[in-house]
């Protein structure tokens, strides 16, 4: 990403650790929004 979102909305999900772990482009739904946070949870545990 480079420090730069190309698209609105955007959304970044950031690991423990506080890097970027996830980008989704464009409308999200809470659904994925909390599959995403769920998977980046499970991989840094």
């Amino acid at each position: 990403m480079q420090g730069k979102m190309t698209t609105q909305p955007s959304t970044a999900v950031l690991d423990r650790e506080g890097r970027i772990a996830a980008v989704v482009l464009g409308p999200v739904t809470t659904s994925t929004l909390v599959g995403v946070v769920e998977d980046t949870l499970a991989e840094s545990a």
